[in-house]
This record gives C-alpha cells, structure tokens and sequence, in this order.
C-alpha cells in the first residue's frame, strides 16, 4: 500500500514540475534505493532479502550460542556449578534481549538520519571519553569477556534485529520519508505561489 508522500510523488516523476520548478527527488536510502516511494515488489523483495540476511546472522549467533551451552553443559563442573552457570548466561541473554528491545523501539519511533544519528552518538563520546577509549579495545575486550560479551549480544541481536526488519517501515525509511514530504509541502507552497 502506498503512503500518501509516495502517490503524490508517483504522480509528479518524470514531469518538469509544476509551474516550471523541479519536482522533488526522493533520497536513496541504504538497502532499497528509492522503492521505499513506491513500496512495489522490488520494494518487498529487497525488504524480504535484507530480513533473510539478518535470520542468517541470528543464526548464526544461536549456533555460537548453542556451543557455549554446549561446552558449558559437557564440562566437568559439578551440576550445582553448571545450574549456576546456565542461570547466568541465560540472564544475561534476558539483559541483552531487553537492551535490543529498547534499541528497537528507539529507533522505530527515531526519525533522525544516519548522519544525525552519527553525530547525537559523537556527543555521546565526546562527553565520556575515557569510557570510549576503553571501549576502543573492544575486539580484546569482547574475547576477554565472551563468557559475558557472548549471551549479551546473542539476546540484543535476537530481539533487536527483527524489531528493526519487522517494523510498517525500516528505520532508514523513515526520515527520507519526512525528508520527502517535507520538500513535497515546500514544492507545492512555492508552486501556489508561483501561480497566484
């Protein structure tokens, strides 16, 4: 179904514009292109591409997810210590599962572009840099702590990857979108005016 935004622009591309000015151009958005306008099957068949490539990361996360449980539950602890263990590591998946959650819904509801959102994450930065310095290290960090690192980031990546893939939108649609109907109201004051 398409949006309001994409049936005014469908009607106006190809066309000089009105009164002589240049139609809006819709922007090129990162995994479509510009089919998020017409949201047509090249649209949907790139939207179920992206989504099957990101099951494959989640899978492939569970597989290393799976060996760790795997290891855990194959060593020779004591079963006291491998109930411990298998406690642990499933809260901290349930910690990193919520973490995703809430990045999701951030940016669902964002509607910042990718610029925008790199310089809101350089501010971010530049008032705790010690902290960012750390976490320059983050490939040695990360193996040092995968006992830690690794269920985290298998439950962030279970919950956040489908709620970005799964949204009405993706999350890079949506400020082309406000992009896109911002021009478009722009376009059409400017034409007014040009006419009257």
């Amino acid at each position: 179904m398409a949006s309001p935004a994409s049936s005014d622009h469908a009607g106006r591309t190809g066309t000089a514009g009105l009164a002589g000015l240049p139609a809006p151009e819709p922007k090129r958005v990162q995994y479509l292109g510009t089919t998020w306008v017409e949201r047509g099957p090249a649209y949907w068949t790139r939207r179920v591409l992206l989504f099957v490539g990101r099951c494959f990361i989640v899978l492939l996360l569970a597989v290393f997810a799976g060996s760790a449980f795997y290891a855990v539950a194959a060593s020779h602890l004591s079963s006291g210590a491998r109930t411990a263990t298998f406690a642990g590591m499933g809260a901290l998946a349930v910690v990193g599962f919520g973490f995703g959650v809430r990045e999701a819904l951030a940016l669902n509801r964002s509607t910042l572009t990718r610029e925008e959102l790199r310089a809101q994450r350089a501010a971010v930065i530049s008032r705790r840099p010690w902290l960012f310095r750390l976490l320059r290290l983050r490939i040695i960090l990360l193996l040092l702590l995968l006992p830690v690192t690794g269920p985290v980031a298998f439950g962030f990546v279970l919950s956040w990857l489908p709620g970005v893939s799964l949204g009405r939108d993706l999350p890079e649609e949506r400020p082309a979108r406000a992009a896109l109907t911002e021009a478009q109201e722009r376009y059409e004051a400017l034409a007014r005016r040009a006419r009257g």
